[in-house]
């Protein structure tokens, strides 16, 4: 998978798990919208949206040694991409990772603020704001 951002390279908005778990289990593009006997509500389907690997890794290389011996440090790594209901959708920039779940999720949740904010399309690079 190569070499993932971590906590220091992603810059931070969000910075305790819950409210960034939260924030992204109801981001738009995670949601489904519904409709049944005139009602209108969404559902989240993040969680479908979410690839986890924990994986060992050798912390002097940073990435997975094809000598396993080296690899040492245990790492939770993050893959995403808005939600479509028949197929996966993976978006490589919101690939990240964590020595915890918590930090794995906190990372995505301030990578999606990056590159989606708060709507469920993506930011095209020469819309940021510099």
């Amino acid at each position: 998978m190569g070499k993932l951002k971590m906590e220091e390279e992603i810059e931070t908005m969000f910075d305790d798990f819950y409210t960034a778990y939260k924030w992204l289990y109801d981001h738009p593009m995670f949601q489904k919208e519904i409709k049944f006997e005139g009602e209108t509500w969404n559902e989240s389907h993040f969680r479908e949206c979410l690839d986890i690997d924990v994986v060992k890794i050798n912390p002097e290389k940073e990435e997975i040694d094809k000598d396993e011996s080296k690899n040492t440090q245990v790492e939770i790594w993050l893959e995403c991409g808005e939600y479509h209901p028949k197929h996966r959708v993976h978006d490589v920039e919101l690939d990240c990772g964590g020595f915890t779940f918590e930090e794995a999720i906190i990372n995505l949740a301030n990578l999606v603020m990056e590159w989606y904010g708060e709507t469920k399309d993506r930011i095209k690079k020469s819309d940021w704001k510099i």
